[in-house]
Order: structure tokens, then sequence, then C-alpha cells
């Protein structure tokens, strides 16, 4: 894992801590960067060394339930994984104890996104599934989808970037409670 200087694109500092092929991106959280490596870990960096601080600023790194393909999202306490599989595992972000894990009934390449203490996952065959963004990563709803295949998260935007077998289209993100998911209300609109 390298961090370069956005302005000039010097290299602020590196770890080592990813190996074999890396798909899914790291991601900024806590004060933390996380990354993961399918064949590795997912190791927690702090950002603000300099130089080779693999032996410096690594916080913490784990080896279960890593995705191959999705990238993780994270919570103010905690940070989901999503494997190809359907296996979602949480840990604590600060410390990287495991928390918990959901086996969920599909198989994943769209990586998660989070609002509203709520985590959306959108499975190969177009099934949208919500889940609390909580310890126990509980299934609230499970529900064929007529939105797409893929799902990314543009926050900049305020819009959810549907990929489908057709273009692309951007919905914008509307706020869903774990209460209008679990009475299964408004979800044509998500």
């Amino acid at each position: 894992m390298i961090a370069y200087d956005p302005r000039t694109g010097n290299e602020i500092w590196r770890a080592k801590c990813l190996g074999g092929q890396v798909v899914p991106s790291p991601i900024f959280a806590n004060g933390l960067v996380y990354a993961v490596s399918p064949d590795g870990s997912l190791a927690a960096i702090r950002a603000d060394g300099r130089g080779d601080v693999t032996q410096t600023h690594i916080v913490w790194s784990a080896d279960e339930g890593l995705p191959s393909i999705c990238s993780p999202v994270a919570g103010k306490e905690l940070i989901w994984l999503v494997d190809s599989g359907g296996l979602v595992t949480c840990y604590d972000a600060m410390h990287g104890a495991k928390i918990g894990a959901n086996e969920l009934e599909n198989s994943f390449q769209a990586s998660p996104t989070i609002a509203n203490d709520l985590l959306y996952l959108l499975g190969d065959d177009g099934t949208l599934h919500i889940v609390k963004a909580d310890k126990q990563c509980s299934s609230i709803l499970s529900r064929p989808s007529s939105i797409g295949r893929r799902l990314t998260r543009d926050a900049a935007r305020g819009t959810r970037l549907l990929r489908q077998l057709r273009p692309v289209t951007a919905a914008p993100v509307q706020a869903l409670t774990a209460a209008d998911a679990t009475s299964r209300t408004r979800m044509d609109s998500v």
C-alpha cells in the first residue's frame, strides 16, 4: 500500500501489507486507511506517517471473511466486508476484533453501500439485500430488484450508479430508515 501526495505525485508513505492481485479499493474512515488483500489480510493503517510505516503504523490486521472483489465499508465504530460467496463479516474498526458475521444466500461483486445505519448489497442475480449496519449484520430484507446488476454510490453527487446490462443509470439517494425497510415500503425507489 502506497500513499501519494495528490498535488505532487510524490510518495508519502508505504506499508507492506498487501499481496497477490488486489481488487478491493482501500477506504479511509476513522483516521485509518483500510486495505484488503484477498490472499493476505485486511489492514488498518494510520495515515500520518512518512516513509516505510510497515512496523509503526499498521494498527491491526485480520484474515477472516476477506473479499476478493468487494471493497469494505465503514461506519463510526465498525467495518464490514462482503465476500463473493455472500459472507458479511463485521470488525471493530479501531481494534480489529471480529465481532459478527452473517451468510446471505447470494454471490456478490458490487461493493456494499451504507446509509442511515443500513447496508445495501446488490447480489449478482439482481437481488437487493438490506442488512442492519450493526454487530450482528442482521438481514432485514432480500428482494428481487429491477435496478441493475451492480451498484456504486457516488456520495459527492448524492447518487447511486446502477450498472446494468444496458447503459449506466444514476438514481438520487433517498433516506431510508430501518423502519421503512422492515415495513417493505419505498423499496422501488431505492
